[in-house]
C-alpha cells in the first residue's frame, strides 16, 4: 500500500553575482599595467549582472604595499553592464604592486579581478670610457672588467683592463694589443686569461699582476676563433668555420687538445656551457646540444632549428636564450 502527495515547489531569487569581462564572451580574473611614477593611471574595469542588479566596486590591498590614493567609481550603465573607473596617479615607486577590485551586487553576489601594476625599469648611462680598440664582448671578475676587441684597419686586437670598484669613474689599467688578430672574447680565473682571437687562435695571460700582465707559453693555434667559455679544467672555443674545440687548460703553460665538434658547412657562432651540456649557435643549422659530460667524447643529442644567424646562447636553468639576426 502507499499514497502520494503533489509537492509544488517555486524556485524564487536565484542571484546570479556579477562576473568581470575584457569584452563580450571573455572573462578575466588579471590585468597587468604599465605604470610610471607621477603619471596618471586610468582604467576601467567591466562587469555584467545578469539579473540587472546594481553593482558596487571596492579595491582591496594585496600583500606588501596598498597604493595610496587609489580610487574606483562605479558608474551602472544598464541593467546589465557595469563599470568600475579606477584612478591613481604615484608619487613614489614602491616596486610592483596587486590590488584586488571586488565587485558586489545588492544581494551578497561577488567577483575579484587582480590588478597587477608594474612599474618599469629606468637605465641611466652614468659613465663612459674610451678604449683603444672597438670591444667585442665584456666579462667581470671581482672589481675589474676585461674587455676583448679589435682595430678593424689596422687588423689589431687585444684586451682592457679596467677598474670597475667606482661605476662612477672607471680606471683603465692596462691594454695588450696583439699585431694581426682580431680578439672577439675572453674568459677569466682567478690568475689567468684565456683570450681567443682570429689567426692567433687561444692565448694564456697571467693576470695575477695586473700592472704587469704576462703571455704565457701555452697558446693554440684556431684560424676563426670567435668565443670561449671555461667549464672547470677546460675551455670550449667556437671556431667559426669549423665548430667547437675542447682544450684542457689546467696547466695553462702546457694547453691539452682535447676534441671537437663540427657543425657542418655552417658558420660557428658562439658556445655556452650548463651542467653537461654545451650549446652551439649556428648560422643556418640553428642550436646543436653537446653531451660533455666526457670532454674526450663528445655526443651530439639534439638540434634546435630556429632562427637563421643565431649570434649568441646563453642558458639558464631549463631555458635557453637566443640573440639572432631574426626572430
Amino acid at each position: 500500500e502507499h499514497d502520494t502527495l503533489k509537492v509544488n515547489i517555486e524556485i524564487k531569487n536565484v542571484n546570479r553575482p556579477p562576473v568581470f569581462v575584457k569584452n563580450k564572451n571573455d572573462t578575466t580574473d588579471t590585468i597587468y599595467v604599465n605604470q610610471n611614477v607621477n603619471q596618471v593611471y586610468n582604467d576601467t574595469v567591466y562587469v555584467e549582472d545578469l539579473d540587472g542588479d546594481s553593482v558596487y566596486f571596492s579595491l582591496i590591498p594585496g600583500p606588501g604595499y596598498f597604493p595610496s590614493g587609489m580610487t574606483i567609481k562605479t558608474i551602472n550603465m544598464d541593467s546589465i553592464n557595469k563599470t568600475g573607473i579606477i584612478q591613481w596617479e604615484p608619487s613614489v615607486n614602491n616596486g610592483n604592486i596587486e590590488v584586488w577590485v571586488l565587485a558586489e551586487d545588492e544581494h551578497g553576489g561577488l567577483d575579484t579581478l587582480k590588478l597587477t601594476i608594474i612599474f618599469p625599469i629606468h637605465f641611466e648611462m652614468i659613465c663612459s670610457l674610451d678604449l683603444p680598440f672597438d670591444a667585442q664582448s665584456l666579462v667581470l671578475s671581482g672589481n675589474h672588467a676585461f674587455i676583448p676587441g679589435l682595430v678593424e684597419d689596422a687588423n689589431t686586437g687585444g684586451f682592457c683592463v679596467v677598474h670597475i670598484e667606482d661605476p662612477d669613474s672607471p680606471v683603465l689599467i692596462d691594454s695588450v694589443l696583439i699585431d694581426n688578430a682580431k680578439s672577439y672574447d675572453i674568459a677569466i680565473s682567478e690568475k689567468t686569461a684565456y683570450l681567443v682571437s682570429h689567426s692567433k687562435g687561444l692565448q694564456c695571460y697571467d693576470i695575477s699582476n695586473l700592472d704587469s700582465i704576462l703571455l704565457l707559453p701555452g697558446s693554440r693555434p684556431i684560424n676563426e676563433a670567435e668565443s670561449i667559455v671555461k667549464d672547470g679544467d677546460f675551455v670550449y672555443i667556437s671556431d667559426k668555420s669549423k665548430g667547437m674545440i675542447v682544450f684542457n687548460v689546467k696547466d695553462p703553460n702546457k694547453i691539452e687538445y682535447i676534441d671537437d665538434y663540427h657543425t657542418g658547412s655552417d658558420n660557428t657562432w658562439d658556445v655556452d656551457v650548463s651542467g653537461n651540456y654545451a650549446y652551439i649557435s649556428t648560422d643556418h643549422k640553428g642550436l646543436h646540444i653537446v653531451d660533455i659530460s666526457s670532454p674526450s667524447e663528445l655526443v651530439f643529442k639534439n638540434i634546435y632549428k630556429g632562427p637563421d644567424r643565431i649570434e649568441e646562447a646563453a642558458v639558464s636553468g631549463n631555458y635557453a636564450y637566443l640573440a639572432a639576426e631574426k626572430a
